[in-house]
């Protein structure tokens, strides 16, 4: 298995100067998942799953270490976290144990949200970078 893809890891900034780290996923960010997970409206669920999947099933251990778990050589998941204010991105590293908490996906972190969008943008430009 490939290691961290630490040249995936990227600061973005909102129009409004909120900030936030997209990032590969890692192993040890199961609990953040289950948090990020229980942030979620119905509508949320259904609009990403297409489904109204329950939290004990998006919670479950076997289902977040399948997605938390990667072989960055054959898959990649990103997340995308809040940086807080009180810390800023210093230039060429990368953020170690750093964390906020995942973002609100109710509020700027939905599929349709600009961040989704800039997700969504990163993950093509991996696999440009990769082919």
């Amino acid at each position: 298995m490939r290691p961290y893809p630490v040249q995936y890891v990227k600061p973005w900034r909102f129009d409004d100067g909120t900030e936030i780290l997209i990032r590969p996923i890692r192993p040890e960010d199961e609990p953040l998942m289950v948090r990020f997970h229980g942030t979620l409206s119905e509508r949320s669920v259904y609009l990403r799953y297409f489904n109204m999947s329950s939290l004990d099933y998006r919670v479950s251990h076997e289902r977040l270490a399948r997605i938390c778990h990667v072989d960055y050589d054959r898959e990649m998941v990103l997340v995308a976290e809040r940086i807080p204010r009180s810390w800023r991105w210093p230039a060429g590293q990368v953020a170690g144990g750093q964390r906020s908490g995942v973002c609100d996906a109710d509020r700027r972190c939905g599929p349709t949200s600009r961040s989704g969008y800039r997700d969504a943008s990163a993950l093509i430009e991996i696999a440009r970078a990769r082919s």
